[in-house]
């Protein structure tokens, strides 16, 4: 469970009720979370998935690939002509972790979806 706050003695009091009722364990303050990494500054909080898509770029062997400023090119359709993924499960677990990470980057939506 992740809890923010904005009344720091409001939330300490929910916590506090919360330990009364569960067995729960307090993990401190939050860092990662689901593919998430959570920076705390004076605004509030900078959500980033940077490492979720290192990783990504990584099991896909693409780390190295050149880097565009658009993510798709517009006016060009996929086809289905030519050779087939060799792999169609991880296709699928790379498509499905493409999709995970428009949550952050909806820019990408586009992109992700004309793909699967």
């Amino acid at each position: 469970m992740v809890i923010t706050k904005s009344n720091t003695s409001m939330v300490q009091t929910f916590i506090t009720r919360l330990f009364k009722e569960f067995s729960m364990k307090d993990l401190g303050d939050l860092h990662y979370f689901l593919g998430v990494e959570v920076q705390a500054n004076e605004k509030g909080l900078f959500l980033s998935q940077t490492k979720y898509a290192l990783n990504l770029l990584q099991r896909a062997s693409m780390i190295d690939a050149k880097s565009i400023s658009t993510p798709f090119v517009v006016g060009q359709y996929l086809s289905v002509e030519g050779k087939l993924f060799s792999d169609p499960i991880m296709f699928r677990s790379h498509a499905g972790a493409l999709q995970y990470l428009t949550i952050i980057r909806p820019n990408l939506s586009f992109s992700v979806e004309r793909f699967n």
